[in-house]
């Protein structure tokens, strides 16, 4: 997965990532579910849906089959959201809201203290709190798992079966070891 950075007729977009940036172009140039007036400051693509963060809100499209586009009530300020493979979450309110698919309980966020950054992979997520990375959600390969040996982290990523974070120490990641992903390198 690449990042794209673009700015598109006035508006910031920081971060656009995997999927959907046709669709993206699409809906800025159109004007469609776009408020006039408003700074597009973070996009994040799932599996078949997008979800766009703008000063003003929340909006995400695309196939709402599980509800991962039906955005609920949010009191923000919203910070950051990210789009899973079918589920959706947000920091909303220094709080991680998650909705969507629940099939591998990746709406059941555990209790977080202050969150900071936040990633929604296929079927779990990951946040970084006060306490360091939490995951929750399906761990068949060890995604959930986190190496007690993080210090300081700083990010982290969801992918499909495997999870990363930047630490102190660098990159590391742990989970489904297929294509040597949990080895990046030096």
């Amino acid at each position: 997965m690449s990042d794209h950075f673009a700015v598109l007729k006035s508006r910031r977009v920081r971060h656009m990532s995997r999927l959907f940036f046709p669709a993206l172009l699409g809906l800025l140039l159109s004007g469609e579910n776009a408020a006039a007036d408003c700074t597009y400051l973070h996009i994040d693509g799932g599996d078949r849906h997008v979800c766009l963060l703008a000063d003003t809100g929340v909006v995400c499209w695309g196939d709402n089959t599980d509800g991962q586009t039906t955005v609920p009530v949010l009191t923000g300020p919203t910070t950051t959201v990210s789009a899973g493979e079918t589920h959706t979450c947000v920091i909303d309110n220094n709080q991680v809201k998650c909705w969507g698919a629940n099939y591998w309980g990746q709406r059941s966020v555990p209790p977080l203290s202050n969150p900071t950054a936040l990633s929604a992979g296929d079927v779990h997520s990951c946040a970084i709190d006060d306490s360091g990375v939490n995951c929750w959600g399906n761990n068949s390969y060890g995604q959930l798992d986190v190496p007690p040996t993080l210090s300081n982290p700083r990010e982290v990523s969801a992918g499909t079966w495997n999870t990363c974070a930047i630490d102190d120490s660098g990159l590391v990641c742990w989970g489904l070891a297929d294509y040597d992903i949990n080895n990046p390198p030096a």
